[in-house]
């Protein structure tokens, strides 16, 4: 009987790791127990300064392959070096801080090869975290679009797939055809750090690749005040925006300007306890929805659902502080695509009349 390490990788796991000492052990091992065993685990460190490269030395596993970069080059390029190195017909994502669900790869894998128009897939997250102060984000599961057509209508706003939890065709990667800075498939762009993701998964929805998400939380993401979000999150931002304003050239609209700044508030869910804000939202989703009935670069329910979605986060956010403006929300045409059956609605009455 042939193990698993005779076998040659059908998945290829990226695991790029920076002074993740604390962490990356229980990372590789939550990979190597996988109930689906042909892969390779490839955890590129990037110049760490702490024990990573200890902690790595201490498995014995012929599917754990560890390369270093001789000097710190960051995620983007340590990304693209593990891509370099990668051999399977997939590829998967995962965050040297985060665990993956025993049962996360076979799925994923099962998913890919009924779909097979389908390039990327994710799955839900579910986070967790030993710091007291994330009790709030830590109660319920993350969800993505399940279907392609409505995480496509997501894109302009955020990044609507988890990257840890990320597992794309190889033929992805090999119609790349630029190089990086030390000569890798750029399948990252470099122009983009601490987005890298979120312009990924752009780029590949205007060439018309399909992606969606597994509902089921089979990636786990730790939340720590050490981690890339938590340290470049104004950075992080101003990328976004740069790939917020690129959508909307794509849908003809001006990159900048009132209507920009308050999609842009949209997107980050950076909302204001203001109901004057209605109308900016108002304006802004009435020209997001008429441009895209003259360029049709979304599917148009998925569209108008996406739009009423963040109608209802700008409604939650100001009915927290002023719970009058329920009538309105509830009754504005914006509410009803995202809410076909009055449920949403009806909660949302519920939770602003009980305070």
């Amino acid at each position: 009987m042939r193990s698993p390490q005779d076998t040659p990788p059908l998945v290829s796991v990226l695991l790029p790791a920076f002074n993740a000492g604390p962490w990356v052990l229980e990372a590789v091992q939550s990979l190597l127990a996988q109930s689906y065993e042909t892969i390779e685990v490839i955890v590129v460190n990037d110049a760490s300064r702490d024990n990573t490269l200890e902690k790595l030395g201490s498995l014995r596993d012929p599917r754990l392959k560890v390369a270093s970069n001789p000097e710190n080059r960051g995620l983007i390029s340590t990304l693209n070096h593990a891509c370099a190195l990668a051999q399977g017909k997939f590829l998967a994502r995962m965050d040297a801080d985060d665990r993956a669900h025993p049962e996360r790869l076979r799925k994923q894998l099962e998913a890919l090869n009924k779909e097979e128009d389908l390039a990327v897939l994710g799955t839900g997250i579910r986070f967790f975290s030993s710091e007291n102060n994330w009790g709030h984000v830590t109660r319920a599961p993350l969800r993505h679009p399940a279907r392609s057509e409505d995480m496509h209508a997501t894109l302009p706003f955020y990044s609507s797939l988890g990257h840890g939890s990320a597992m794309l065709r190889r033929e992805v990667l090999d119609s790349i055809t630029t190089k990086d800075a030390f000569g890798n498939p750029a399948l990252y762009d470099a122009q983009f750090p601490h987005a890298e993701d979120y312009e990924l998964w752009s780029r590949l929805a205007k060439r018309g690749h399909k992606m969606r998400s597994l509902q089921e939380p089979l990636q786990e993401v730790r939340l720590h005040q050490s981690s890339v979000s938590q340290r470049e999150n104004v950075k992080q931002r101003e990328i976004a925006d740069r790939i917020r304003a690129a959508w909307r050239e794509s849908l003809g609209l001006a990159p900048s300007g009132e209507n920009f700044a308050t999609h842009s508030r949209l997107g980050r869910l950076d909302l204001p306890a203001d109901p004057a804000f209605l109308d900016l939202a108002e304006k802004c989703l009435q020209e997001l929805r008429e441009a895209n009935e003259k360029t049709r670069l979304f599917d148009s329910r998925a569209w108008d659902k996406s739009l009423s979605l963040r109608w209802w986060q700008a409604c939650h956010a100001i009915a927290k502080h002023h719970p009058k403006i329920r009538g309105r929300a509830i009754s504005s045409h914006w509410a009803r695509a995202a809410d076909p059956g009055g449920l949403r609605s009806a909660k949302f009455l519920a939770k602003t009349l009980l305070g």
